[in-house]
């Protein structure tokens, strides 16, 4: 699988240890229990919301590795009319792979030296001064946290930089960090509302 930076921060640490732990094919087996409530701070149910976190607090996060690779596995064939162009343990993705969603396992993470929480992690990138914050929850005391951003990316030094649109999202405590990275708002949008629908078919 190709390497690509963790929400398209380029040529940071940061990035280099994101896509380093996130690309790992296999992943190690965190199983942390889910419990019979969602993971978001408010434990709401309903249709999800087009402002963030689009519903994504109203569920149960997959947090060990077979929940995960399940979910990407769900993900639909087609998203707002481009093609899934690979699917992993760790990540689907569409297009020419710069639309995806990754899932990175924190145990790894930590092992890497890296944080070992959800909030710990967003609060790493939030202050990596690479993304420009659009909306986020960092409080630990939160159910649900994520962040949600854009940045610059630039995939070869002689390619041209594009903006991406990202998110990146988790259960407080839990044992996984997910993240997406888009070329525009509804197909960010569109990703999180996929892995809602995924969570509910795997």
């Amino acid at each position: 699988m190709r390497v690509r930076p963790v929400l398209s921060i380029t040529l940071t640490a940061v990035a280099l240890a994101f896509a380093a732990v996130a690309c790992s094919d296999e992943p190690a087996v965190t199983a942390a229990p889910t419990g019979g409530t969602p993971s978001g701070s408010t434990g709401q149910t309903g249709s999800p919301s087009s402002e963030p976190p689009w519903g994504l607090d109203t569920i149960d996060m997959p947090d060990d590795a077979q929940a995960v690779e399940a979910t990407l596995g769900a993900f639909p064939e087609e998203l707002e009319g481009v093609q899934r162009a690979d699917v992993s343990a760790t990540e689907v993705s569409y297009g020419d792979g710069s639309t995806f969603v990754r899932a990175i396992d924190l145990a790894q993470a930590q092992a890497e030296g890296f944080p070992s929480t959800v909030p710990g992690y967003l609060d790493l990138l939030e202050s990596s001064g690479e993304v420009q914050v659009e909306d986020k929850e960092l409080n630990p005391n939160a159910g649900f946290v994520y962040l949600v951003s854009t940045s610059t990316a630039q995939d070869s030094p002689d390619a041209d930089a594009r903006d991406t649109f990202d998110a990146a999202w988790g259960a407080s405590g839990g044992a996984w960090l997910f993240v997406a990275s888009a070329s525009s708002p509804e197909e960010r949008e569109a990703l999180a509302n996929a892995f809602l629908g995924a969570v509910s078919a795997a």
